[in-house]
């Protein structure tokens, strides 16, 4: 019998590995709550990058219109707005897909990494299919007018600009999520 109780004490005594689910509760809160608020933001600013684009979906071709612009260019433009914005849309429905607090570690990171992965390939894709589409509508701009052509230039940088800083936040925000997991 004093074998058997021993057996019993020992046997309530193990503590089972933790599961790979319980994985996060060895995240500090702190660093759960830094990695949330970068999602967050991230969420946000791709949120805000989708609305534009589909508002300008609809807005090129009158616009385009108005100003007496070839057709195929509304079109090609409206295309690309398109291709962008259902890209954005796919990343955004990738970081929507990343809850921290339900997700492993593990998990979380390999979604991390995956949404890093597909920024790369969407930013490749977009300015692969963007650099002709602009260069053909700032000649179409300067065959039209010159202060059409000059607004165009600086419509592009300023674009430039703001991409350029949304391309660095969001690398800071993804790093940030890659070192909190």
């Amino acid at each position: 019998m004093n074998d058997l109780e021993q057996l019993k004490k020992q046997w309530q005594n193990l503590k089972p590995e933790p599961a790979e689910s319980d994985l996060n509760s060895c995240i500090p809160t702190s660093r759960l709550r830094r990695s949330a608020t970068a999602l967050g933001r991230l969420r946000r600013l791709y949120t805000v990058i989708s609305v534009i684009g589909a508002l300008w979906i609809g807005l090129t071709i009158p616009v385009f219109n108005a100003l007496n612009l070839p057709i195929s260019l509304s079109i090609t433009t409206t295309a690309l707005f398109a291709l962008l914005t259902a890209l954005n849309l796919l990343l955004l429905t990738k970081i929507n897909r990343l809850n921290l607090y339900s997700l492993n570690c593990v998990e979380s990171l390999r979604r991390v990494l995956e949404i890093s992965r597909f920024r790369s390939i969407m930013k490749l894709i977009g300015i692969l299919v963007s650099a002709p589409v602009i260069a053909w509508m700032l000649w179409c701009f300067r065959s039209y007018s010159e202060p059409l052509f000059y607004g165009g230039i600086t419509g592009l940088v300023i674009g430039l600009i703001i991409g350029l800083r949304n391309n660095y936040l969001s690398r800071r925000w993804l790093r940030t999520l890659r070192e909190n997991c």
